[in-house]
């Protein structure tokens, strides 16, 4: 009976090839595109997974609020985690890890600048699980130099040497790290990448007993079984006992002082799970992490392009019922009951979509290596290996041909066969309104994605192109400058003397960010202030082109400003000071007091999803950094100036350089990516929907062609015909628009609430969205609709 089935259902595809070719194309897109999301949602949830035990695995945060300022992030001071499991019941392990960037490797004649390395405690392993593809995990951080490197970072210093025993100078002071481990590289699913760890007994900061000194990442295992709430009082206590005399001597205040005047000092644990995707607020020194709010945009696009392709299949089915009616007919007079007829169509229905799979497999095939370009992801096929994988598939290949299959089987096989037989069957009103549903249902969730597309297109051009309130346009920023010992001076001279270069300063450090936040206080006044603070030299304010508001920037000509400040706006703002110029500012713990010399504009400094915060800053002649703004405006000159200066008093140490304007880029990558990837599924939403109209419009043509022909008789021109044709998409349409509306506005409005600065929704944006909408349409069904009204009447008719 199936061979049966399958013979039936094959034939019927062969025989209307043009209906067939659509509805595979149609539904081949749609999954290829849903099982592309289910692969990049399978990705994203699937991160730090691999860690065993991983759900009593927690990374401790710091939440900190002094003012209106509040600071989350994952940096605890050097002693949290060994008085965690010594004091806090429930903590059964606990390790450190410590970011430091931009260092330099140097193994023989060769030096490298490296991105993640980390001091890690010697039970970094222990904590972790990963395995050492050579050393032993129990001993290979343990004591002072050791090194443990991943097995990209053996191949580029040793090549194909053993790497175990090799030493590496590490850092401008050059100290020697002994290789006693390789790992594998970490996967790309991990929060935690790293190329190189180093020994955190190397360092005499890892036995620090300072508690308000939150540099470090400290990581916590729990018993099974301890709640969040006791976790939560252990921090507490830890507070009480070792932070609260701390904040006394800092601040001249007690703990609970502090929290009196609506401060706070705090300690939370975040899983290791959620840092990836639900902890978007919280500060780290980790790979950028993602927002679960994508991941549900993403699963909805997803589910809407698998509706909008079993729409074309349902709709497609439907439209053609007419042709199929007197096999029905037949078929019942001949014995066949409903039942067998509704598997009949439901085999079919499922064959298409098994058919649709096997190309979609092609396409997802040739397409992966263009998305992860696209989404700056690593995906892989091997996910379909996974057992749950296959299964889904399946699932799906049954559910869409069901869901696609079941309105078709259930309308032709309720066909009198007595009627049909006679040709008194009805040609459609009950389906034709169903089918009108279905395009309206298909062109809502176009329309919808469309429009969202726009908008957030909109905001990601506005936030590339706002006014920063300073200049980050043709400017260097060379990283590691103390690579340069006592030339630091001169070199920034020559730079400076340079005819290409408008301004060379030194930092400590370089925005976009902040990486010291900082408490200052007035002499009158019992409470304190978090600002964002740096050091910078007299050539600052002509490097980044920000303007003064009021006051002055530092001048060389007043010896007397190694002690003064310079505050922003905002700061200004958050201390509620009247003519702030001539104010003293100090640090509490120090007592040290900067008269403040002047105050700079607000400018964006951080990601435009934040307000502009307080910021400070200070004097100093050199430091880690510099920016260098160059009048030329071709980057491969401006590289060419700095590296030829570079070398005549840094020779033979790598010159590390970023781009100001790109490194402000990285901060709305995310959203960038998300545009992308967005606008590639909208494309492929219309693509799918246009299929199907353009396969309805030539059976709804075809239906009205002895209509058209009479009217052709009665005098009707071209023009009238085709506006008759396209007059019922049109209109369908046009309801689509106006429930899409509301749900767009809504969904964009809630997504910009993620920025502090963004786009208004104008109406424009939907009114060249239905505009758009109307050509598409237009476009699509004008072959057909034209081929109809010139269709010869002699010919349409002349079978009535």
């Amino acid at each position: 009976m199936l061979s049966n089935y399958l013979k039936v259902a094959f034939r019927n595809i062969l025989k209307k090839k043009y209906y067939s070719f659509l509805n595979l194309l149609g539904l081949s897109i749609g999954i290829t595109a849903a099982i592309l999301i289910l692969i990049y949602v399978q990705d994203e949830l699937s991160y730090d997974n691999f860690h065993p035990n991983v759900e009593h695995k927690s990374v401790v945060a710091l939440n900190g609020k002094i003012g209106n300022q509040e600071v989350q992030g994952v940096f605890t001071p050097p002693p949290m985690a060994g008085a965690t499991v010594e004091e806090m019941p429930g903590v059964i392990n606990a390790t450190r890890t410590n970011a430091l960037s931009n260092m330099v490797i140097r193994y023989e004649d060769r030096a490298f600048t490296e991105q993640d390395v980390f001091w890690a405690d010697s039970n970094f392993y222990d904590f972790f699980g990963y395995q050492l593809l050579r050393g032993d995990e129990r001993t290979a951080l343990l004591g002072p130099n050791k090194a443990v490197i991943t097995e990209s970072m053996a191949r580029k210093y040793f090549g194909n040497e053993n790497a175990m025993g090799k030493t590496l100078i590490v850092g401008n002071d050059k100290t020697s790290y002994e290789v006693t481990g390789v790992n594998a590289d970490p996967p790309h699913n991990s929060h935690f990448r790293f190329n190189i760890l180093l020994s955190f007994s190397s360092t005499d900061y890892s036995q620090s007993t300072q508690w308000l000194n939150n540099n470090l990442n400290t990581y916590i295992e729990t018993a099974p079984g301890v709640s969040e709430a006791q976790i939560q009082a252990g921090f507490e206590d830890l507070i009480q006992k070792y932070v609260g005399p701390e904040i006394e001597r800092f601040a001249g205040m007690s703990l609970e002082k502090m929290r009196e005047m609506g401060g706070k000092y705090g300690f939370f644990a975040i899983p290791i799970t959620d840092l990836h995707l639900n902890a978007p607020n919280v500060q780290t020194s980790f790979e950028p992490p993602g927002d679960i709010t994508y991941i549900y945009i993403f699963s909805a696009v997803g589910i809407f392009l698998i509706i909008i392709a079993c729409v074309n299949f349902m709709n497609l089915s439907t439209a053609s019922a007419a042709g199929r009616a007197k096999e029905v007919g037949l078929r019942k007079t001949l014995g066949s009951n409903r039942q067998s007829m509704m598997v009949q169509f439901l085999v079919e229905s499922i064959m298409y979509v098994i058919l649709a799979m096997v190309f979609s497999m092609v396409l997802l095939y040739l397409i992966l290596p263009w998305f992860n370009q696209l989404s700056g992801k690593e995906l892989t096929l091997q996910i379909f290996t996974e057992p749950w994988f296959l299964a889904t598939l399946l699932g799906m290949a049954f559910g869409i041909g069901f869901l696609a299959g079941s309105y078709p089987a259930f309308y032709l096989t309720a066909f009198n066969p007595v009627e049909v037989l006679k040709g008194k069957i009805s040609r459609g009103a009950k389906s034709g309104g169903f089918r009108r549903t279905l395009v309206v249902g298909q062109f809502f969730i176009s329309i919808s994605l469309i429009a969202c597309t726009l908008l957030v297109n909109q905001q990601l051009n506005f936030m590339q192109n706002k006014n920063l309130g300073f200049n980050k346009e043709h400017s260097l920023v060379l990283t590691n400058t103390s690579r340069l010992g006592n030339n630091q001076k001169a070199f920034q001279e020559e730079l400076k003397s340079d005819t290409r270069v408008g301004a060379a300063s030194y930092s400590s450090f370089t925005i976009p960010g902040t990486n010291n936040v900082t408490v200052f206080r007035l002499p009158d006044r019992d409470n304190e202030f978090i600002m964002a603070m740096y050091y910078a030299d007299y050539d600052h304010k002509d490097a980044l082109g920000f303007d003064m508001k009021e006051g002055r920037y530092f001048n060389r000509d007043f010896p007397t400003d190694t002690s003064g400040i310079v505050i922003n706006e905002a700061a200004v703002k958050e201390m509620s000071l009247e003519d702030p110029v001539g104010k003293d500012i100090f640090f509490p713990g120090t007592q040290q007091t900067y008269q403040v010399l002047g105050v700079m504009k607000d400018f964006n400094f951080e990601s435009l999803r934040n307000e502009i915060m307080p910021m400070a800053l200070l004097l100093t002649e050199t430091a880690n950094e510099m920016i260098i703004r160059f009048d030329s405006d071709d980057p491969r000159e401006s590289v060419a100036t700095v590296e030829s200066i570079w070398d005549n008093y840094a020779a033979g140490e790598p010159a590390d350089y970023t781009f100001l304007d790109s490194d402000f880029d990285q901060l709305f990558r995310q959203e960038q990516r998300l545009g992308d990837v967005f606008t590639a599924f909208t494309i492929i939403a219309i693509i799918i929907a246009c299929l199907g109209l353009l396969g309805l419009s030539a059976y709804m043509t075809e239906q009205r062609k002895q209509e058209i022909g009479i009217r052709k008789v009665l005098g009707a021109t071209t023009t009238s015909i085709v506006g008759l044709l396209s007059s019922e998409f049109l209109k369908l349409t046009g309801i689509a628009f106006l429930l899409a509306v509301p749900v767009a506005w809504y969904v964009i409005q809630s997504w910009l609430q993620n920025f502090a600065y963004r786009i208004d929704i104008g109406f424009m944006v939907f009114i060249i969205t239905a505009v758009a909408t109307a050509v598409i349409v237009l476009l699509t069904i004008s072959w057909q609709t034209l081929k109809a009204a010139y269709m010869n009447p002699v010919e349409s008719i002349k079978t009535e």
